[in-house]
């Protein structure tokens, strides 16, 4: 049958080759499904990075991540391979291996874990039916060889030299807190820790010791280091127990000159908070070159990890891990684990395999679990009223499924209308249990709301999803306790750990909506969007002189009809009449305005959310976002694309050099280019481009 779920051991491999192509670079796409026993190769096509751009969005990894994602697939035919490609290993319920093989090392500086999927531009590194990894070649070190699964043995190397401190000004090392980390991290490990003897060093004591039977599978080293003209140095003990900079080369023919049974299987890299970023791109540099000795996997981490984000990830891959081996996929499931941590993307995995197994495969090994694709939609009226109940609607569906879009827009019990601009969804993964003969049950899971400014009738839902079908619409009543500019809702996809408490499987971006009071004359006042502070600066000291705005602007905003509100710089503007003294401070709560077509009556309380909202404008930011949307727009103009492209990454260059006028120039010119640019993408970029060169203008 076509629609019948398949197990997740079925993993189809696409891999991104960048190599040397005309004068720059170009990529290449290998494609191998499960059954095949040959490969679909396409490519090269042309690629050009763009370093500056992705330097200027390294506070940022999405934006980052979706700008890298446009330069490697900025060419269409690059785009449309990959994606066919993707979509169809997702329409067959594959799990998608994507190795990143690059021929450059200085490629290696990039932060790959941060691409995105080009079609939904959500993480690929936050997706475990995505294996994400750096494939590393190995030309000249022989077959890899794994040996069968056993008790798992860790070495774990601290490399403490007692004149750190006072001869390199670098932070001490704790050995027996590195050691605790990670028994915690793993309490089911054979984890010994590394101690020289009497006048030996570190790397003299690591040699003995993997060198000894029975050997170990994991090496977990951390000490400080440097990268001095592309090479990797490290800071390890001499025999007197001081500073020894090692060469980065030392530690890698150490582990090629192993015999190959006592080759650790994987070498983990460890960053240390106290690493600085010297360390960082050492092990940046060091990994793939650990990989090309022998070993089948490396995992390091690309900066100054924080140990919050170590201590929630760790003990979810090892335990990955254990289950069945493969570590791109432990390390899938770490990532999804520490999705809420700012660095998630850190850990980085080199490796020589083409399968992500480290040890062989037993007929007594556990089987891998079972992974279906699902999609988590909520929606819930764009506004709702203070102490009247509303709804939110939630379902978990297949990703091909329509859900309950098809049926909107409807009209609640409570009156309220939900149409399909308000329904918000997320791409995930689903872990079902199995049965001895590897078929899968059904799957527990827990949908979870979270909505402070509201009272819910329950606070989450305990279900079980069948494989290859939708879970039922859920629906959530919420009674508004407070009138809001701007409040959230979190819709949230759980299921239960093992050992008890729950693993975050998705959730979805908060959905917005506004509180008004009851005693609102419009429906449409609380979408207001203040384009300037000036009412609230004038609050005590008025200007003398009003300078007004457009009664008809006004007069539409006040009807719902304009995004725009601008209050001038007095305390009188059109037919607005604020209550009380202004210039003392003595304001009542409420203003009114009459107009030409109505009038209303708005809570001033709400009226400072906005107001605080517009504080906390970061027009920068704001570019930094829609710049990328620009830059994949599909089925339009490629020359205009880029080139609108190009006038919004002009403008971020403006603001951040302090030139307004000259941001808003450019941002003029890309909105006249994209204006002649005709589709529902693009038009609804182009309305916030459009409201964020407002917001600059004010």
């Amino acid at each position: 049958m076509p629609n019948q779920p398949t197990p997740t051991n079925q993993i189809a491999d696409l891999e991104l080759e960048l190599l040397p192509f005309a004068a720059g670079l170009g990529l290449r796409l290998r494609y191998t499904r499960p059954e095949d026993q040959g490969e679909d190769v396409v490519g090269p096509f042309p690629v050009a990075l763009e370093r500056s751009v992705l330097k200027s969005l390294e506070n940022d990894a999405l934006a980052y991540g979706r700008a890298l994602t446009h330069q490697l697939f900025a060419d269409d035919a690059a785009f449309g391979a990959c994606t066919r490609r993707m979509t169809a290993a997702r329409e067959a319920g594959y799990t998608l291996r994507l190795r990143l093989h690059l021929s450059d090392p200085q490629l290696h500086q990039l932060r790959w874990e941060c691409l995105v999927d080009p079609l939904t531009q959500q993480p690929l590194g936050l997706d475990a039916r995505f294996l994400l990894t750096r494939y590393v070649s190995a030309e000249n070190y022989g077959a890899v060889v794994l040996r069968p699964r056993s008790a798992l043995r860790v070495l774990v190397a601290v490399a403490n030299a007692q004149d750190l401190q006072s001869r390199y000004k670098l932070a001490a090392l704790d050995p027996d807190a590195e050691l605790q980390r990670l028994r915690t991290a793993a309490p089911d490990l054979a984890i010994d820790l590394l101690t020289p003897q009497p006048n030996e060093s570190t790397l003299h004591a690591l040699a003995r010791m993997l060198r000894a039977a029975p050997g170990y599978d994991i090496l977990y080293l951390v000490a400080h280091g440097s990268l001095v003209q592309a090479e990797p140095k490290l800071y390890l003990a001499n025999a007197q127990g001081q500073t020894e900079v090692c060469e980065g080369s030392d530690l890698v023919d150490l582990l090629a000159g192993l015999v190959e049974v006592y080759r650790p299987r994987m070498v983990l890299l460890a960053s240390c908070e106290s690493a600085g970023d010297g360390y960082a791109n050492a092990l940046a540099a060091l990994g793939p070159r650990i990989a090309q000795a022998g070993i089948p996997a490396v995992l390091a981490m690309q900066g100054k990890v924080a140990i919050a984000t170590i201590n929630r990830m760790l003990p979810v891959f090892f335990r990955e891990l254990l289950h069945d081996g493969l570590v791109d996929r432990a390390l899938a499931y770490a990532r999804l684990d520490g999705r809420t941590q700012p660095d998630w993307w850190m850990p980085v995995l080199y490796t020589r395999l083409r399968e992500g197994r480290i040890w062989l495969a037993q007929a007594n090994d556990p089987a891998s679990p079972y992974i279906e694709g699902r999609r988590l939609d909520a929606a819930a009226p764009a506004e709702a009223v203070v102490g009247d109940p509303t709804e939110l609607l939630v379902q978990l569906c297949l990703p091909s499924s329509p859900g309950f879009r098809n049926r909107l827009p409807l009209t609640t019990e409570s009156g309220a209308e939900i149409t399909q601009d308000d329904v918000h969804g997320e791409e995930l993964a689903l872990t079902f249990p199995i049965n001895a003969d590897g078929s899968p049950r059904p799957a527990p899971v827990r949908i979870e709301v979270k909505a402070p400014d509201f009272d819910l009738d329950r606070e989450y839902v305990d279900a079980e999803v069948m494989p290859g079908a939708d879970l039922p619409l859920l629906t959530f009543s919420l009674t508004p306790k407070r009138t809001r500019r701007h409040t959230s809702i979190h819709v949230a996809l759980l299921q239960p750990r093992p050992e008890g408490g729950f693993y975050e499987r998705g959730a979805i971006e908060p959905l917005v909506l506004s509180v008004i009071p009851r005693t609102a004359g419009l429906i449409g006042q609380m979408k207001w969007i203040i384009s300037s502070m000036a009412f609230k600066t004038k609050l005590f000291a008025p200007a003398p002189q009003p300078i007004p705005s457009p009664i008809s602007m006004m007069d539409d905003a006040m009807c719902g009809d304009s995004p725009l509100i601008d209050f001038g710089q007095g305390n009188q503007i059109g037919e607005i009449h604020f209550q009380g003294d202004i210039a003392r401070g003595d304001v009542n709560k409420t203003y009114n305005y009459t107009g030409e077509r109505g009038s209303s009556h708005v809570d001033l309380d709400a009226l400072q959310d906005m107001l605080d909202a517009a504080d906390r404008f970061d027009p920068i930011k704001e570019l930094q976002k829609l710049m990328p949307r620009v830059s994949v727009a599909r089925n339009v103009d490629e020359d205009l694309r880029k080139e609108a492209a190009q006038c919004i990454f002009q403008a971020i260059k403006a603001l951040d050099a302090g030139k307004p006028a000259l941001a808003l120039e450019r941002l003029d010119q890309a909105l006249d280019i994209l204006d002649t640019m005709q589709n529902g993408y693009i038009n609804a970029i182009t309305r916030k481009l459009r409201k964020v060169r407002m917001r600059i203008a004010a």
